[in-house]
């Protein structure tokens, strides 16, 4: 593990015991109506949508670092982190050790090691915002903490489900793919649960691994401490009805969840 270094050290925060420490969580009964779902399932046209779109392919050829112990390759100039894609053995020359956009890959060989501090988040419950997830241990900026899973269907999908089956639900998972595909979090993973914040401490990004569209959960800039608890901005687009008010409570609150403008 490389240790702090240059203005890391000049850094100064008051002392505080370690999250799982001073607060040790109790394993509490998942909550009601929650299918779990860790991996994305097609659903419906879906796949066939995904099959018949016009195929994008991304290669970069960046150099080993001088000492990836220090800084990894594949930085802000990569061709594959400017396309949003996750390097591979396929499509970078570096090793996996010396590669710094191999994000899922990350998640998927810390997953594997399993425990607590690995899976690094758990659900809670808020005071006026319903359940919500805590990082279980922190997270550097930019670090990848989650995948955000569930059901990927079309618009024309989308558009049924809320119609149809959520017409009297009182939430709705739903975030956009691309190519006219969308993921329905209802069944997914622990995602579904992060909550909004018009200043939040993570942000979901798109990225295309191994051929397939997949969202991620990253830490802010300002990374994610321990015993915090995690957002991002659902960038909200109403589609009917009035406005829904945001709790956020933070000082750069819009009042509503609004697009960001």
């Amino acid at each position: 593990m490389t240790l702090p270094r240059d203005e890391y050290l000049a850094q100064k925060r008051n002392f505080t015991i370690p999250h799982d420490i001073f607060s040790i969580s109790v394993r509490k009964a998942k909550p009601k109506g929650w299918h779990i779902l860790n991996k994305n399932r097609f659903i419906g046209d879906a796949k066939t949508h995904w099959k018949n779109k016009e195929e994008d392919t991304s290669a970069c050829d960046c150099k080993p670092p001088q000492d990836f112990e220090q800084q990894l390759g594949c930085g802000d100039f990569c061709v594959n982190r400017a396309m949003q894609y996750e390097c591979n053995a396929a499509n970078c020359r570096l090793p996996p050790k010396m590669c710094g956009n191999r994000p899922f890959a990350n998640l998927a060989a810390r997953l594997k090691k399993g425990g607590a501090y690995n899976v690094g988040v758990e659900i809670i419950e808020t005071a006026n915002r319903g359940y919500g997830v805590r990082a279980c241990r922190s997270f550097a900026a930019g670090e990848i903490v989650m995948e955000y899973t569930g059901e990927i269907i079309t618009e024309y999908e989308c558009q049924r489900r809320i119609r149809e089956d959520y017409s009297y639900a009182e939430c709705f998972y739903i975030m956009g793919l691309a190519h006219g595909l969308l993921i329905d979090g209802m069944k997914g993973n622990v995602g579904r649960f992060i909550n909004h914040s018009c200043q939040p401490n993570c942000e979901v990004r798109m990225l295309t691994v191994d051929g397939k569209l997949r969202l991620g959960v990253f830490a802010g800039e300002d990374g994610v401490p321990a015993g915090t608890e995690l957002t991002y901005d659902y960038n909200y687009e109403t589609c009917a009805g009035p406005p829904l008010k945001c709790h956020c409570g933070t000082p750069s609150c819009r009042g509503f969840l609004t697009k960001r403008r």
